[in-house]
């Protein structure tokens, strides 16, 4: 079979002079494949544009994406490291550069949210060292990305060389450690019925989590680490990209293949950095968190969130660093707002609609009598208590008519009718 060359984003965006959808590319919002006059990303409607390729040649075309492996061949077992390791590090966080950042950024009770729900470590690798942690969705530590940053700026230490390595490199067994990495922040995905935002650093998706808390925050770790194997216990959800600035068109192209491959996965690509960023920004390779920490992140915060008078200080101290000032802030009204409603928008086409669904399931569910034994929905998700399921679904449902964030809700609805009504006539 031949195989196709693999598509490449063209820099020369004015050689095409019309955009697929019908659009006018004078403005050079339509980047085309090379070798290609009709295919590639449109800016202007959003839509990417590909080849009709059998599957066997799509595959052959995105290697770093897709790869046709020997079925005969049994895969290695994947390789974990032991949780001691991690609850050994959960220390010195007075010592901690990232943390101390953190600190110095949120307060010190909203650095220990951070530090609980996303593991981070300390290393001794390089003094004031930090560690992001790979725990996957079933609990279990793939790796531990040890990193160096300034405490006071936040940057990553990039002199004399990249301050970055790996904890399974200093294990015995490392020869023949089998590392398959995960998503950072994906053991967050078990327990939680919240849209998907995915971001390049750890850092970012940390510092995120706050300004933005009605995502649940995940951090690929490099450009090119958003792969189809990696994004499968994303089916069925409602998946944000947020691309670092320069990587918007990639991670678009990226975002179609996976839509493609994967069924049951929504994925919208943001171009909040894109839309906002300055000349200067795009220079300085400017990520989500560069920009947020711009502002004050109590602003981005609901007025409910609000009401809990959310405390800087704690009677549990990290040591030795409950004197670093927090820094101050100010906000552009217009820009902060516009961020907090990336997927709050009302959109009175979908109320309707939404109206309508929320009613069937509503009746649907107040008629049936609800099983007290735990159910399997899907193949990584299993719903325990039921009741409080459907309770919890209905109630946000309810609550986000009209908005996108509906959607992934009522699907998780929809997904347990069926299960339920094929019980029913099995039973029968």
């Amino acid at each position: 079979m031949e195989t196709l060359p693999r598509l490449e984003l063209d820099k020369n965006r004015y050689r095409v002079k019309q955009c697929p959808c019908g659009r006018s590319n004078k403005d050079g919002k339509f980047v085309p494949f090379k070798g290609f006059e009709n295919k590639g990303y449109c800016h202007s409607c959003g839509k990417t544009f590909l080849p009709d390729l059998k599957k066997a040649n799509f595959i052959q075309s995105f290697p770093p994406l897709f790869s046709l492996k020997n079925e005969k061949s049994l895969p290695k077992p994947i390789s974990y490291i032991p949780i001691e390791k991690l609850e050994d590090s959960l220390k010195s966080y007075d010592k901690n550069h990232f943390v101390r950042f953190m600190v110095n950024l949120f307060g010190i009770k909203i650095a220990e949210t951070l530090i609980d729900r996303y593991y981070i470590g300390t290393s001794n690798h390089w003094k004031g060292a930090n560690i992001f942690w790979q725990i996957d969705i079933e609990g279990k530590v793939r790796t531990g990305k040890i990193m160096l940053y300034h405490s006071k700026s936040g940057k990553r230490v990039k002199q004399p060389y990249n301050h970055i390595t790996w904890v399974h490199k200093f294990l015995e067994e490392t020869k023949k450690y089998n590392l398959q990495q995960c998503f950072f922040g994906e053991h967050l995905l078990k327990d939680s019925t919240k849209p998907v935002a995915i971001v390049e650093s750890e850092k970012t998706a940390v510092i995120a989590s706050i300004y933005l808390p009605q995502f649940v925050w995940l951090a690929t770790g490099s450009l090119s680490n958003l792969k189809e194997e990696k994004c499968r216990m994303l089916i069925g959800r409602h998946v944000v990209l947020f691309p670092d600035l320069n990587a918007f068109d990639k991670w678009s192209v990226k975002a179609a293949l996976l839509e493609r491959h994967l069924p049951n996965i929504r994925i919208n690509v943001s171009e909040l950095l894109n839309s906002k960023a300055s000349e200067e920004d795009k220079k300085h390779g400017l990520d989500l968190a560069d920009y947020l920490i711009r502002f004050n992140w109590q602003d981005f915060l609901s007025d409910t969130v609000n009401e809990r008078k959310i405390e800087n200080h704690t009677s549990k101290v990290i040591p030795n660093i409950s004197n670093v000032k927090k820094i101050e802030n100010t906000t552009n009204n217009e820009t902060m707002v516009s961020i907090c409603n990336i997927e709050n928008k009302i959109s009175l086409q979908l109320l309707e609609r939404h109206k309508k669904s929320f009613k069937e399931l509503e009746t649907f569910y107040n008629a049936m009598t609800l099983p007290a034994d735990s159910i399997l929905l899907n193949n990584w998700s299993t719903v325990i208590n039921i009741h409080l399921f459907v309770e919890s679904h209905l109630a946000t449902m309810k609550r986000y008519c009209g908005k996108k964030i509906f959607e992934p809700y009522q699907n998780r609805l929809i997904a347990l009718k069926k299960v339920l009504n094929s019980k029913v006539q099995y039973q029968k």
